[in-house]
């Protein structure tokens, strides 16, 4: 005795209909592609970027985001510093952290405070290069105290003796801490005029930046979409069997 299944075949290919818009809305996710997306991103930009751009390039990337919008998903990326990232100064850094510029305000005190936040990360950020780079190269000479810390923990350390620890609170500085950090501060200007010479990342190799990443993610996606889609419709079509059980 033959027994049809075509009730059974339609009912399944009702409900794979049903769920296929929520299949495709996994597939494009920006949550989805938003780690992948940055590596690429940054293998991009590594690939054209001069040797004193690169540090500019952990900005960039941090800025990735990705909206969902009517058909599909649209990702940007930009630079934080479009004055062009010269050489940060120090000296306003360290003044911002012990006078405390970063309590909360209304809109329009909104841009002022991110330009003051982005100014001290790159500070903090020129510290560690200066930690990492290598002594021939003009980086910090490691000294008896310094033995046994890592780059990390040194750079630490010496963000605290220059002021601008995000932990730490003006009333905890001294005078002796004061003439350090004065001290420490010219070091890490001079080896970062060295590096860098005041160069910074201007709206034309910006633009070059970018574009290589848009070749990128281009290649990316029209390699990875099929694929993922792929892999959701037949997760789909698996479950849309089972329900009939």
């Amino acid at each position: 005795m033959i027994k049809s299944n075509v009730k059974a075949v339609i009912r399944r290919l009702e409900n794979f209909q049903s769920g296929f818009p929520a299949a495709v809305e996994r597939t494009i996710n920006p949550k989805a592609w938003q780690q992948a997306l940055g590596r690429h991103a940054r293998m991009a930009m590594e690939a054209v970027a001069l040797p004193h751009e690169m540090r500019f390039l952990p900005g960039i990337e941090s800025t990735l985001v990705g909206k969902s919008v009517a058909k599909g998903v649209v990702w940007q990326l930009s630079n934080p510093d479009p004055a062009g990232g010269t050489v940060p100064d120090l000296e306003e850094a360290r003044s911002l952290v012990k006078g405390g510029h970063f309590r909360k305000g209304n809109r329009a005190q909104a841009a002022e405070m991110q330009r003051r936040s982005q100014q001290v990360e790159r500070v903090r950020l020129a510290v560690r290069e200066f930690v990492a780079a290598p002594e021939s190269e003009g980086g910090k000479r490691r000294k008896a105290i310094d033995a046994g810390l890592t780059d990390e923990e040194l750079a630490d350390r010496l963000e605290w003796i220059m002021g601008i620890h995000p932990g730490q609170k003006a009333k905890h500085r001294t005078d002796k801490m004061e003439s350090a950090g004065d001290s420490l501060q010219a070091a890490v200007e001079r080896w970062m005029m060295e590096q860098y010479g005041g160069e910074g990342l201007t709206p034309d190799r910006a633009k070059v930046l970018f574009q290589a990443v848009a070749l990128v993610w281009r290649q990316f996606y029209l390699d990875a979409l099929p694929v993922r889609l792929r892999q959701e419709l037949r997760k789909l079509w698996k479950d849309a069997g089972e329900t009939l059980l």
